[in-house]
């Protein structure tokens, strides 16, 4: 009887090309896409898979932002003068 280590070494050499092509392919298409456009500071969709810029709701309504008004802070106390200690 022949025996089958060559062809189950064969096997599991066959195999770990394709799982490793595998994982190749999907960070080329899934992962790397989303990590450039995350790091041009843009907005991925994962249901359209596109990268988009996020557009302020001012944009889309014509309506103006007015800034927040600052509150009024009080004046810092006065510190009193330090006076150093005489020697006697």
């Amino acid at each position: 009887m022949k025996s089958n280590i060559n062809r189950i070494g064969l096997g599991f050499l066959i195999a770990f090309f394709l799982i490793s092509g595998g994982l190749l392919a999907y960070d080329v298409f899934f992962v790397w896409p989303v990590k450039a456009c995350e790091e041009r500071g843009q907005w991925w969709d994962d249901q359209d898979r596109i990268c988009a810029v996020p557009v302020p709701l001012s944009v889309i309504t014509g309506r103006h932002i007015r800034p927040a008004p600052r509150p009024v802070q009080p004046a810092p106390p006065a510190k009193a003068a330090v006076q150093s200690p005489t020697k006697r």
